[in-house]
C-alpha cells in the first residue's frame, strides 16, 4: 500500500505544479491572500477552476 500512495503523492505534485504554471500564465499568483506556491493541490485547483470561469465569458464576472 505505501508504494501506491507514493504515486499517488508524486501524480499530485506533478499536477500541483502544472496548476500554478498555469494560473501564471493566466496572471494569477495569489488565491485568497495567499501565495499559489504554497496552496495545496485542492485548492489549486479550485484556484484555477474560478481562473478559467473567469477568464472564458465575461457574463461569469460575477467576482
Amino acid at each position: 500500500m505505501g508504494i501506491l500512495y507514493d504515486k499517488v503523492m508524486i501524480s499530485q505534485e506533478s499536477r500541483r505544479q502544472i496548476f500554478i504554471k498555469e494560473l501564471r500564465v493566466l496572471g494569477i499568483t495569489e488565491y485568497q491572500n495567499q501565495s499559489i506556491d504554497d496552496l495545496d493541490y485542492y485548492t489549486l485547483r479550485s484556484a484555477l477552476s474560478i481562473a478559467r470561469i473567469r477568464v472564458e465569458s465575461d457574463e461569469n464576472r460575477w467576482f
